[in-house]
């Protein structure tokens, strides 16, 4: 409802935009492209979340760079001949369950996100707003008319100018982003990895008292050579598409481990840590301090239990 009322302060003839679901999720193309045409000087893009489940709606973090790290487009509408598309805009996603995303989910990709959970959901069930009035909020559909959002949209800009850490000259958006919603927005990323997801469900990370002996050395060491063999095992590898198939490697494994969020800190060189078995150093690359789950059972893996959202909703602004 508010992003509803900061559309209307800025008007969607001026300033704002509902940006179309296909800029983030399909390949955005030159040319006539009305989609993206519509982003030209905007200030603020509100998108929808895609169906739910759908990894064919998946968002594309190449076209989240391309929409926030570059300062024009190609892109124009039918019968134009201007195709220099300005973009100005601060981005957000609504969404009731955080969406798949596909791309790389490096330093790029983190420092473009952030997560703003919504966990006070509004509702019309008495049972829920006894059960805890916190959490769950009496609905008042009528905020929503025209004539609510005409009514307080002056109120709501003198706020925007007014407010202490709302706005400042010389200051950005990201100045008064809580570091929480840097560190949610980072674990999302991570639980959308499926190279993360796949090995967090077949291996678990040690305790503490669990990481080295009395000497120091490492207990726990899984070689690179043992999570490829059982990588290929399963149907992750298996339903992979040929070409794929022909892709995957032991070098892009280790490539993937060495930028992967969760678990880069984990991944050794070989000949870099010295190994309790053996007292000597670790003779191939692998991560350190993993051993495979013993029975994976029904509960969640760790990436899933990192995140969940609860409440209403949540919002990304990249």
């Amino acid at each position: 409802m508010l992003n509803e009322h900061f559309i209307y302060l800025l008007d969607l003839n001026g300033y704002a935009v509902i940006g179309h679901l296909d800029l983030l999720t399909k390949p955005i193309k030159s040319g006539a492209n009305s989609e993206a045409r519509s982003l030209h000087k905007k200030r603020f893009v509100r998108f929808s979340e895609p169906n739910p489940g759908e990894r064919m709606e998946a968002v594309r973090l190449s076209n989240v760079n391309e929409l926030t790290g570059n300062e024009q487009l190609k892109a124009r509408t039918l019968h134009e001949k201007d195709d220099d598309t300005r973009l100005h805009a601060t981005n957000l996603l609504e969404c009731n369950e955080p969406p798949h995303c596909v791309g790389d989910k490096g330093n790029s990709s983190q420092r473009r996100w952030r997560f703003i959970p919504f966990v006070t959901k509004f509702t019309d069930d008495a049972a829920e707003l006894r059960s805890d009035p916190i959490k769950f909020r009496p609905k008042d559909e009528s905020l929503k008319d025209e004539c609510a959002k005409q009514q307080h949209y002056c109120a709501f800009f003198k706020y925007l100018v007014t407010a202490e850490n709302v706005w400042a000259p010389s200051r950005c958006l990201d100045d008064y982003m809580p570091e929480v919603t840097k560190r949610l927005a980072k674990e999302y990323l991570a639980k959308n990895d499926e190279l993360s997801a796949w090995f967090l469900e077949e291996f678990e990370e040690c305790s503490p008292e669990e990481r080295t002996d009395a000497g120091g050395y490492i207990k726990h060491f899984v070689s690179l050579k043992e999570i490829k063999e059982l990588y290929v095992s399963q149907p992750i590898y298996t339903s992979m598409k040929k070409e794929d198939q022909r892709k995957f490697s032991a070098k892009k494994l280790k490539d993937d481990f060495e930028k992967n969020i969760l678990l880069k800190s984990f991944f050794k060189p070989s000949k870099k840590v010295k190994l309790a078995c053996s007292k000597n150093y670790n003779p191939k690359d692998g991560l350190i301090h993993f051993k495979r789950r013993v029975d994976h059972g029904d509960e969640d893996p760790p990436a899933a239990k990192r995140q969940r959202v609860h409440g209403d909703m949540a919002q990304f602004i990249f």
